[in-house]
């Protein structure tokens, strides 16, 4: 049977839901392993609006992985049935962090080359601002660096992941470019490609 949310993104040729689980009764389809009641999952819409449609619930991490065992061009896939970050069913309901980490898959998912990072400020004991970059996963792809520039930072987190500068996108934590260290100076973020493309986003995620 079908859950509103699903059945709507379906009709309207999306096929990814997000959400956090309702239950601990719910399974990843990549790992095998189980997804904890409200913990963070994506899922791929299948089925039919005659039969039913619902989502293949998949741990953030394991959902890449889980497309590219479905598809042999699991880019195109991305391309043609995922919508920028903030029109896919579900989004509204997450935190931002957890809008950040979709945003990256999406952006992984798209372009397998690109490597997104997440980059925000941690003020240390010592009242030393301090850069700390995570990968889509929250682990850290580098030491934590002091304010500087897009360029540098960029540069640095690419010599420790061993990609290419061009590789590398920076962003913050709601999403937005990064455009360097914040500070009086700075102007407003610049927000990423798309993100003024806002829809109406449907109330919640449906499922187990």
């Amino acid at each position: 049977m079908s859950n509103g949310i699903a059945h709507l993104a379906f009709t309207g040729g999306r096929r990814i839901q997000v959400g956090y689980s309702k239950s601990n009764r719910s399974s990843c389809k990549q790992c095998r392993k189980g997804i904890q009641k409200d913990a963070l999952r994506v899922g791929q819409l299948t089925g039919s609006p005659t039969e039913g449609i619902g989502p293949k619930w998949c741990h953030p991490s394991c959902f890449l992985d889980f497309i590219k065992g479905c598809f042999a061009k699991p880019e195109e896939w991305f391309k043609k049935y995922v919508p920028d970050a903030e029109q896919i069913p579900g989004i509204e309901s997450l935190t931002p962090d957890d809008k950040a980490i979709i945003t990256d898959l999406v952006a992984l998912g798209r372009n397998p080359m690109r490597y997104v990072v997440t980059v925000t400020e941690s003020r240390e004991a010592s009242g030393e601002i301090q850069l700390v970059c995570t990968n889509m996963n929250g682990d850290a792809v580098c030491p934590n660096l002091r304010p500087d520039t897009k360029a540098n930072v960029r540069r640095h987190v690419a010599q420790h992941v061993g990609r290419r500068e061009t590789e590398v996108e920076l962003v913050n934590a709601d999403g937005s470019l990064f455009d360097g260290a914040s500070g009086p100076s700075r102007g407003a973020k610049r927000k990423a490609p798309g993100s003024d493309s806002r829809a109406a986003l449907l109330a919640s995620a449906g499922g187990a």
